[in-house]
């Protein structure tokens, strides 16, 4: 399974103390990512994470490594270049002595609903509140934090919790299992349980006879995965009977296989690629479809890369479902994109990918992909074309504006470069990376004539978020 590794860590706030967000790197890809947690604080998956508009913290990360599965990395950023990390359990150890931030009750009440304190939590939400000078701010904050309050003091927190009798807890547990009947609410108190009982058995079989008996929806889905990731040795039976007894419920076939589909797992991996194949085409040929876009888009990406012998009949299903209400960068990302890199003379996905790009749009996939293939699908005239059209419109939060005006700079005239560029510092974020970059390029071609113009957009700049580095052709510019 893919490792990621801890290397900074990424924060919404300039400055400590607050929560900030532990970012990884894999030796498979360029990007950046972040955790997607379950409940359970395990890790579910790796998400792309875009840092233009966050603080780099300046402090050393630990060489930890992490997969899918495995405890989360939780992070506080205590002091200028510290960093308390760990998985929950270990960061609450060292927070519960925390004593700095008495001069910030707002990071008290969070640091509070992390702890689970609910004294700690009332006592930081009254300090809080008396920093606001509005009563109706005042009221609705507050109101805020007495539902906080709430939900630590709910059956969760003051039942299930182990004491002195572990057997008689779970057994409380899987009663209330038994009994309750809405999904989201099942799903709440079985990671709950999952989190205090880990492995435990008797979870792994409420879990197996819930779904068996009511079906298999998103939370339960969510319920396969932690075992999956963990214990996906106990999910052999049940896979077997899945595809003994549902065979009729393309759905739940589906969402298994996907859930299930691990190189761990015996039966999974050693399933036909014919039977997977047609389970894909009955499903996409269903209603179904509408309800799961993302996993099922997953699976006919994961089939399509596992299964070469079965890749004509795959993309098939693909083609023949062109038309259905897919969210469209869903569709492009995990289907269409997948068969023109296997195949890049396929006419039908060519021509998806050439119309998608021909239309600019502000997602961090258009961009990247249009950076990635524009050249090879479009004549370097509309190339040119479609990029002055995102330069002038989208880019604003992103370096990466910069990188495809290099790109198409020589093939531009000299109004029209210095024109995108001055739009660009003018409306971009101040923080980011590239906005010194990009007014220095202006400064290079600057005249006589364009000192009063470079002046008023040097004094814009902000010394803020990631950017703390000086810059001596602003300053000068910005002093003139």
């Amino acid at each position: 399974m893919k490792s990621y590794q801890l290397v900074l860590y990424a924060s919404l706030n300039p400055s400590p103390p607050c929560f900030v967000i532990p970012i990884f790197t894999t030796s498979s890809s360029n990007d950046t990512f972040a955790q997607d947690l379950l409940p359970s604080s395990r890790i579910r998956q790796f998400m792309p994470f875009l840092l233009d508009e966050f603080t780099v913290v300046k402090a050393t990360a630990p060489a930890l490594d992490r997969r899918c599965g495995e405890n989360g990395i939780l992070a506080f950023w205590s002091e200028e270049d510290e960093v308390i990390c760990g998985t929950a359990s270990q960061l609450k150890d060292s927070l519960r002595n925390y004593e700095y931030i008495s001069e910030s009750p707002f990071v008290e009440v969070e640091l509070a609903t992390f702890l689970e304190d609910d004294d700690y939590l009332r006592e930081a939400a009254n300090k809080a509140t008396q920093l606001l000078s509005d009563p109706s701010a005042k009221n609705s904050y507050y109101s805020r934090v007495r539902k906080r309050i709430t939900l630590l003091r709910d059956l969760i927190d003051e039942e299930l919790h182990p004491e002195d009798d572990d057997n008689q807890d779970i057994s409380d547990l899987i009663d209330i299992l038994e009994k309750e009947t809405d999904s989201s609410a099942w799903s709440k108190y079985w990671h709950e349980g999952w989190r205090l009982f880990y492995g435990n058995s008797r979870l792994v079989d409420i879990a197996r006879w819930r779904i068996m008996t009511f079906g298999l929806g998103d939370d339960e889905a969510d319920v396969l995965l932690n075992i999956r990731y963990s214990h996906s040795e106990h999910l052999e039976s049940f896979y077997n009977w899945w595809i003994d007894h549902r065979k009729s419920d393309y759905l739940g076939w589906v969402l298994v296989w996907h859930i299930l589909n691990d190189n761990n797992s015996r039966s999974t991996t050693d399933h036909p690629a014919e039977e997977v194949a047609r389970a894909l085409e009955r499903i996409f040929d269903s209603s179904f479809y509408r309800r799961q876009q993302w996993p099922l888009l997953s699976v006919w990406n994961t089939c399509f890369l596992r299964f070469p012998e079965q890749s004509n009949r795959i993309i098939d299903i693909a083609v023949k479902n062109n038309g259905k209400s897919f969210y469209l960068e869903y569709f492009i990302s995990m289907m269409v994109m997948p068969i023109y890199q296997k195949f890049p003379r396929n006419v039908w996905a060519r021509d998806k990918i050439e119309e998608w790009l021909s239309k600019p749009k502000g997602s961090s996939l258009w961009i990247d992909l249009f950076m990635i293939h524009g050249r090879d699908i479009f004549s370097s005239k509309d190339f040119t074309l479609i990029a002055i059209v995102w330069l002038r419109k989208y880019g604003r939060g992103t370096n990466k504006w910069f990188d495809l005006f290099s790109m198409i700079k020589p093939d531009i005239n000299s109004d029209e470069s210095w024109n995108l560029r001055v739009s660009w510092l003018n409306r971009s974020r101040k923080n980011l990376y590239s906005w010194p970059d990009v007014f220095e390029s202006l400064a290079d071609d600057a005249g006589d004539e364009n000192f009063k113009e470079l002046s008023a957009i040097a004094k814009s700049w902000e010394f803020r978020g990631r950017n703390r580095r000086r810059n001596a052709t602003i300053e000068e510019f910005a002093a003139r």
